[in-house]
């Protein structure tokens, strides 16, 4: 059962990864192209030149994976997976690169006892070496063949690898896994970990 909820997420990564080179392949013939053709008309003004090039996806949009492998409490183990895309540059000056931009996470965590599988979206900013996530998602656990679910909310910090995660989590819906889980687990999770 518990290959059933990380293969899905892994296999979709990996075939993501797997499309973006192709994107980048032909991003890359393209640009041959088009300084082929630049090559062989007349000289003309840069600024018609740049209002020829248009709008380019891969100047505009820079994805990032994101792989972290964590400890913390009260869950000893935990492995996230997911995309940065990163789409806005803000002016920062002194030759600072600052952009912000969204995520997308996946996120098992093994507890004590149980196994929880999170997915979560949110707001990430990265200037340098330094990253800041925030956001939220839902969670599911599974006990005695019954699934609980939760939602969260969650802060990332990153400082080159370091990676420090804070998550409030809390149960949804009524019966003894709510009570189970209120009984078992804090709700405020700390972790530590390296970030690839």
């Amino acid at each position: 059962m518990e290959k059933k909820y990380f293969k899905p997420p892994l296999i979709l990564l990996i075939i993501f990864f797997c499309f973006a080179g192709n994107l980048f392949a032909q991003e890359n013939t393209n640009a041959s192209k088009n300084e082929v053709q630049a090559a062989q008309e007349p000289q003309v003004n840069e600024e018609k030149t740049q209002s020829k090039k248009g709008f380019n996806l891969w100047e505009t949009l820079y994805p990032f994976p994101i792989i972290s492998v964590e400890t913390g409490w009260p869950e000893p183990f935990s492995l996230d997976l997911g995309l940065e895309i990163l789409f806005h540059d803000i002016d920062s000056g002194g030759g600072v690169t600052v952009r912000d931009g969204i995520y997308v996470l996946y996120n098992y965590a093994k507890g004590s006892d149980n196994k929880f599988y999170r997915a979560s979206a949110g707001y990430v900013w990265t200037c340098m070496f330094f990253e800041f996530r925030v956001g939220g998602g839902v969670g599911f656990m599974k006990e005695n063949g019954e699934l609980l679910t939760t939602c969260f909310a969650e802060t990332d910090a990153r400082l080159f690898l370091l990676d420090v995660k804070l998550l409030y989590e809390i149960p949804l819906g009524n019966g003894y896994l709510k009570d189970y889980y209120r009984d078992n687990y804090f709700p405020l999770k700390f972790r530590i970990g390296i970030s690839l």
